[in-house]
C-alpha cells in the first residue's frame, strides 16, 4: 500500500483538472461570440451549427440550420438572443416536437429564449428559424449539463 502512495500521488499531479461551469453561465458569458453563418432556404442545405454562432435570417421565409448529435438519447440545450425565432425541430425531415422555450435565469436580458431538447436519435437535427426582423440571431447548441474548461 505504501509504494502505491506516491504513484497515486503522481497521478493527480499528472492528470490537469476540470473546472466544471454550469452551461446557462457558460452561455451568458459568450453570447454574441461564434462563427458567421447564413441559415438556408433549404432544409437539406442547411449548415452546421457546431457551438456558437451568429446566423444570418430571412424576413420573408423560414430558414434552417443544423446540429448533430453523437449518440441516441442525447439530452440538448439551444440558446437563442431573441425570442420567436426557433420556430421548429426536424429530424429525418419530419416535424419533431420543440418544447416551450424559457429565459436563461443566470442572464434573461441577453438570452431570453432556451430550448431543452431530449433527442432520441442521433443524427443530424434541423432547427427551423422563423421569418423576422432581426438581421441576424445568436445561437448555442451545446450538450445539456456541466461544461469543462482545463485549468
Amino acid at each position: 500500500m505504501k509504494a502505491l502512495i506516491p504513484l497515486l500521488a503522481l497521478v493527480v499531479v499528472a492528470c490537469p483538472a476540470q473546472e466544471h461551469e454550469d452551461i446557462f453561465a457558460h452561455a451568458c458569458e459568450h453570447v454574441g461570440e461564434g462563427a458567421s453563418i447564413a441559415a438556408s432556404a433549404s432544409e437539406d442545405a442547411a449548415p452546421l451549427l457546431v457551438g456558437d454562432a451568429l446566423v444570418t435570417l430571412s424576413a420573408d421565409a423560414s430558414t434552417y440550420v443544423s446540429f448533430e448529435t453523437e449518440t441516441a438519447d442525447e439530452a440538448i440545450t439551444v440558446f437563442a438572443d431573441a425570442t420567436a425565432v426557433v420556430d421548429g425541430l426536424r429530424f429525418g425531415g419530419a416535424d419533431e416536437t420543440l418544447p416551450a422555450g424559457a429565459a436563461n435565469e443566470d442572464c434573461p436580458e441577453s438570452i431570453p429564449e432556451h430550448f431543452d431538447l431530449d433527442l432520441e436519435a442521433q443524427g443530424t437535427w434541423t432547427l427551423v428559424l422563423a421569418p423576422s426582423a432581426l438581421d441576424s440571431v445568436w445561437l448555442s447548441v451545446v450538450e445539456s449539463g456541466e461544461h469543462g474548461h482545463d485549468e
